[in-house]
């Protein structure tokens, strides 16, 4: 298995910034890899939802909702179980929170693998609202 950890400490409330991650019209914002997202049922149901994004080259990818905490966890996985991404949320008090990004797949290398400079963009539109 292979797997990729970010983290990011970032100047806000952790209601807002769960919502605004977990948001699908906010995705292609903040990733620059995804030019659309959406989810199906809205809102989120774990095991119902399925969440897709689409990429610059027009391909959709599906995942599935797996677990979902408010304000502490959001899960997705790939719908072939390939590939998985969980968000963990942990509020550090004083207005900051830490977000951790992880990915992994259970076979072979991560063929896209998420970068700092997607949560740094998350940071700097976050903490200048």
């Amino acid at each position: 298995m292979q797997e990729n950890v970010l983290t990011v400490q970032i100047k806000t409330s952790l209601e807002e910034l769960f919502n605004y991650t977990t948001r699908p019209w906010n995705t292609h914002l903040w990733i620059d890899e995804v030019v659309a997202e959406d989810c199906s049922p809205w809102p989120p149901q774990v095991g119902v939802s399925h969440y897709r994004n689409k990429g610059h080259d027009g391909v959709w990818t599906d995942y599935k909702l797996v677990a979902y905490e408010p304000n502490a966890l959001f899960e997705l996985a790939k719908i072939d179980g390939s590939f998985g991404v969980r968000y963990t949320y942990a509020d550090l008090g004083e207005g900051k929170v830490e977000l951790t990004y992880r990915e992994w797949v259970n076979e072979g290398e991560i063929t896209c693998p998420f970068g700092q400079d997607a949560l740094d963009k998350l940071k700097r539109m976050m903490e200048a609202v």
